[in-house]
């Protein structure tokens, strides 16, 4: 049966996996960053699609996670099939990082305000904004600042699997028992 618990036991093992292959193969990866950064944005996109969808199947068109998905997904597929120049694709992956962690602060304010453990959410949203902006004002010279960011997806990506088990973790040990509500996103 499908659970939470094991949807997120699954991403972890994926995200960690693409992290350690992301890090054997980062400079290789450079050349062919439109495919590693779209296939990111797609994966985001799927992702919040069917959260969107098995949170409230009847109303999911109505829920921003799912217009997020949305343009992840499109901009994904443009990314991979149009994007070739290193200067727009930082640029882009820079914008779509900083709308991506946008949402992330909303969320987190939101567990600040019922009391909910969420530094380590704050703090990684602030630091992926700082990389972002630097992301795209250092695009002049893309292929040092492309690598850097390529290095700092690595912790992203296992972080970011990790978080909604961390989460939950911080909430058992504060004995909040609406756990499992609070992590369906």
């Amino acid at each position: 049966m499908f659970t939470m618990r094991n949807y997120y036991y699954f991403r972890v093992a994926v995200f960690t996996a693409l992290a350690v292959l992301i890090g054997v193969f980062a400079h290789e990866l450079l050349p062919n960053l439109h495919y590693l950064v779209g296939a990111a944005m797609i994966l985001y996109g799927i992702e919040g699609l069917l959260f969107s969808i098995s949170k409230s199947p009847k109303k999911f068109f109505l829920d921003y996670q799912f217009f997020l998905g949305c343009m992840e997904l499109l901009l994904g597929i443009v990314m991979m099939s149009l994007m070739r120049n290193m200067h727009f694709i930082c640029v882009m992956w820079g914008t779509w990082t900083i709308v991506r962690e946008s949402y992330e602060l909303y969320e987190t304010s939101h567990k600040f305000l019922h009391k909910f453990p969420a530094v380590l959410s704050l703090a990684l949203s602030i630091i992926e904004i700082v990389f972002s902006i630097l992301l795209i004002v250092a695009a002049e010279e893309p292929h040092h600042h492309a690598l850097t960011h390529i290095y700092l997806l690595i912790p992203e990506l296992i972080i970011n699997a990790l978080s909604p088990l961390l989460f939950e973790i911080q909430l058992k040990r504060k004995g909040h028992k609406e756990v499992e509500s609070v992590n369906k996103k």
